[in-house]
């Protein structure tokens, strides 16, 4: 579709197709008061609205998953269940892959029309860092990452996200953040669903092991 389209397309549209791109995680039990701190630790979702070093809007988000470093490293590099994490995503290709990293091509609802864009992931360090950035695709720059850091309370860790898009084009801030709010903690839930179907099959097998 020409950009000059896009223009005269309703304003809701738009920041809906913004907020897309921007957003396209150890079992023990824990009990008394380490239980309430769980409960207060896993309700916060830190999200903040900043520029990146290549001067990029997006967002930044942290928050806490239930899992080992094992298990979300597998979640987070498995493409071809990827669109049940983010939920706009059609389609996830691996174009090449090897230990440090992979070009993958990515298929995006983005409200308007479907997105496309290749990005050169690197997985800096095993279980800690995922970094990405648009090599080809539709819009101007898209950069991100993942990181994964211990978690203040055991059987926890601490996830940070990091998007940032430059689509070329002017669209209201406020409303954009307010979007893409919703959309950062649809991808937590999702994530968190997505280990909880990990810890369950281990579970499992661990059981008919025994």
């Amino acid at each position: 579709m020409p950009w000059l389209v896009v223009f005269h397309l309703q304003r809701r549209e738009v920041v809906a197709f913004v907020s897309t791109c921007l957003v396209c995680l150890t079992t023990n039990p824990v009990a008394g008061s380490l239980a309430q701190e769980l409960d207060k630790t896993w309700d916060e979702i830190a999200i903040e609205w900043r520029k990146n070093d290549s001067g990029i809007e997006g967002v930044r988000a942290s928050f806490a998953v239930r899992a080992t470093r094992g298990a979300l490293w597998t979640v987070l590099l498995d493409y071809s269940r990827f669109s049940e994490v983010f939920r706009n995503v059609r389609q996830a290709s691996v174009l090449k892959e090897s230990p440090a990293g992979a070009e993958v091509e990515f298929v995006v609802n983005a409200k308007i029309f479907d997105l496309h864009y290749v990005l050169d992931r690197r997985y800096l360090e095993f279980g800690r860092r995922i970094t990405w950035k648009m090599i080809s695709g539709d819009v101007r720059a898209v950069e991100g990452g993942w990181t994964i850091d211990d978690g203040s309370i055991p059987g926890l860790l601490k996830v940070t996200y990091e998007s940032y898009v430059d689509v070329e084009w002017y669209v209201p801030v406020f409303a954009v953040r307010h979007s893409a709010t919703g959309e950062v903690r649809e991808m937590v839930r999702a994530l968190r669903a997505r280990l909880a179907e990990t810890r369950d099959k281990c579970g499992l097998v661990a059981k008919d092991n025994e």
